[in-house]
């Protein structure tokens, strides 16, 4: 299977590792650009944030590079962040395309369940 993950830091070489570790190819997300804000800017909500659009521009861009599954994070707190993954999950649906989304929460509760999907 074809995986990706956002480009935040230098957690897609942590992403990359277990990835491959577990047998599937990481799609390595592209360093953002003006094409990957514009892209996400097409699709996102108006009122959405810069993240959130940049976020959904790399989805669009690993998905054309052949991603069948996005792995990303969840959360809870102050910020926005923590419904990303499933606004992008519905975006991304909404435009048609079939891609398996998997959102880790934090305490991640169902890690067994994460581990299965990807076996």
């Amino acid at each position: 299977m074809n995986i990706t993950f956002p480009h935040m830091g230098s957690s897609p070489i942590a992403f990359r590792i277990m990835i491959e570790k577990l047998g599937h190819r990481a799609v390595m997300p592209l360093r953002p650009s003006e094409k990957t804000l514009s892209l996400g800017s097409h699709y996102a909500p108006e009122f959405a944030c810069i993240p959130f659009k940049i976020l959904l521009g790399t989805y669009l861009e690993s998905i054309e590079r052949g991603a069948e599954m996005i792995i990303t994070s969840g959360g809870m707190g102050p910020c926005r962040a923590g419904y990303y993954g499933v606004l992008h999950e519905k975006i991304l649906k909404d435009l048609g395309y079939d891609v398996d989304f998997v959102v880790l929460e934090p305490p991640q509760r169902k890690a067994v369940d994460f581990i299965k999907k990807l076996a």
